[in-house]
């Protein structure tokens, strides 16, 4: 590819095509809560039983990859939909309320007289930064300017907001600044999960709602977020609903089954699972709490060993000695959907 070419229409579509909510913020919320729903499951083996206190929890997936990549997913992601959707609003009062005013003297002036932009005006025009967005928005709905709902929301939760951008950047600018386990599970049980679902009870965003309710996440939502407002939260049940969730969304793409008619296909499915990938697994009579199909089966993970002193029992003289135990994670895994809980979660 010409790189100086790049910037042209030809190679770029629009998201949207005839439908205007289903954009980039649309994706950008989706692929937020997707990551932290999976924020469970990414660190599913290093949470065991054991693992029932905030501290151990932080510490035990502290340095696991898996858990760091849906971080940055959320950070990003979370902070995205809520620029995008603040500048959506700005701009479909005035362009100019949602661009650096310090620009192109001749694109204000079409702009204030309602002159019709050329592409590369388009391309000259400097969106403002998240903050700036956010004052703004704040000025213009406390002065009667702008009166949408979503608006008025987005303004009685600036705090919130401030504080998505704040972990946003302290995230991609520094990059090695990450929110805790149990600190995540609050952040969202508390406070943001409450906000996105007041947001997409608004008319706008029906598709929003629509999509999560057709799949079941809109309930793990309501659970989540009732459980966090409990005196002691159980992280535990938070990691059982956020797997949950997960695997809604998992069942998003796969086809659905009729137990009874669908019954060799499945016995097939779990006998490919088990015998693929591994040892020591037994199907147990129990259905999964998400697809709901009796595809539960029971295995265990070999995680390292443990160290254990072995005493001088023979009486030989030769002292205690060292000796490596294997150390065994014990789970639950559905074949079908793919949801899988350890030790951590009792199911």
């Amino acid at each position: 590819m010409n790189i100086n070419n790049i910037q042209k229409n030809d190679n770029f579509y629009f998201v949207s095509g005839d439908n205007t909510t289903k954009d980039s913020a649309y994706y950008s919320l989706l692929i937020g809560i997707e990551a932290y729903l999976k924020t469970y499951y990414a660190v599913a083996m290093s949470l065991r039983s054991y693992c029932n206190e905030e501290e151990w929890i932080n510490y035990a997936v502290q340095e696991n990859d898996k858990y760091i990549e849906c971080y940055l997913n959320i950070a990003i992601h979370i902070q995205h939909f809520f620029e995008l959707e603040i500048k959506r609003i700005l701009e479909s009062k005035h362009v100019l309320f949602a661009v650096d005013a310090k620009g192109d003297p001749l694109i204000t002036h079409k702009l204030l007289h309602n002159i019709e932009l050329q592409y590369e005006d388009t391309e000259n025009l400097k969106s403002i930064e998240f903050s700036d967005a956010l004052n703004r928005l704040i000025k213009l709905v406390d002065n009667n300017i702008i009166v949408d709902q979503v608006a008025k929301i987005f303004v009685t939760n600036k705090e919130l907001l401030r504080a998505i951008n704040f972990l946003r950047n302290t995230t991609l600018h520094r990059g090695r600044r990450l929110m805790k386990y149990c600190s995540l599970d609050m952040l969202f049980a508390q406070n943001l999960l409450p906000l996105i679902k007041e947001i997409i009870e608004q008319p706008y965003y029906k598709l929003y709602k629509q999509f999560f309710c057709d799949y079941g996440v809109y309930e793990i939502i309501d659970k989540i977020i009732l459980e966090g407002n409990e005196s002691h939260p159980d992280y535990s049940h938070i990691a059982l609903l956020k797997e949950i969730g997960r695997c809604k969304l998992e069942l998003v793409s796969r086809p659905k089954l009729d137990e009874s008619k669908d019954k060799e296909y499945i016995e097939k499915t779990i006998e490919k699972k088990m015998v693929y990938n591994y040892n020591d697994v037994v199907k147990k009579d129990k259905r999964c709490p998400c697809c709901h199909y009796n595809t539960i089966f029971e295995g265990r993970e070999f995680m390292g060993y443990d160290i254990d002193e072995l005493g001088d029992e023979m009486g030989n003289g030769a002292g205690f000695q060292i000796i490596d135990i294997p150390d065994f994670e014990e789970y639950y895994e559905c074949a079908w959907c793919g949801f899988k809980v350890s030790s951590f979660i009792e199911f």
